[in-house]
């Protein structure tokens, strides 16, 4: 409820750019006025396509960890990516994934690692994954957000 609360406020914010906009020409009806208020919408709108992007992110993301196949992966290669903002290290963690009934496969997983969990992500670690039910090749490794084994 609280997360549906939260999406539909992140929403009525980037509908707020637009109706601003829209309203803009009302009050100004320059040239600067029309280019404001195109920048508003158009800006309201970009917002708007970038939260719808990453709130599917997060419900697939969720959607593995909760009706996934559990499993483990064993670190075969961990190469760094780049650098978060938050002090966060993004890896490129290639994993042999070992799931009941299917023979051992190679994946490979980009996930962002606290910094101070970095140096533990080394070949031999063996971590917990989930396997989507419709695509093998999407293999999460399930740690929290600090990157701790769930």
């Amino acid at each position: 409820m609280t997360r549906m609360i939260g999406r539909l406020g992140a929403y009525g914010f980037c509908l707020m750019f637009v109706a601003i906009g829209c309203g803009l020409p009302l009050f100004r009806r320059d040239r600067e006025g029309l280019l404001g208020a195109l920048g508003f919408v158009v800006g309201g709108l970009l917002l708007m396509a970038f939260l719808f992007a990453l709130h599917r992110w997060q419900d697939g993301r969720e959607a593995i960890l909760r009706a996934g196949i559990p499993g483990r992966g064993t670190v075969v290669a961990a190469r760094k990516l780049k650098m978060a903002e938050d002090w966060d290290q993004f890896l490129k963690v290639t994993l042999v994934v070992e799931i009941p009934g299917r023979p051992p496969y190679r994946a490979d997983v980009r996930k962002p690692y606290h910094r101070t969990y970095i140096d533990s992500v080394v070949p031999g670690l063996v971590v917990p994954v989930r396997v989507s039910p419709r695509n093998p090749n999407r293999v999460l490794i399930a740690t929290t957000t600090m990157g701790r084994p769930i």
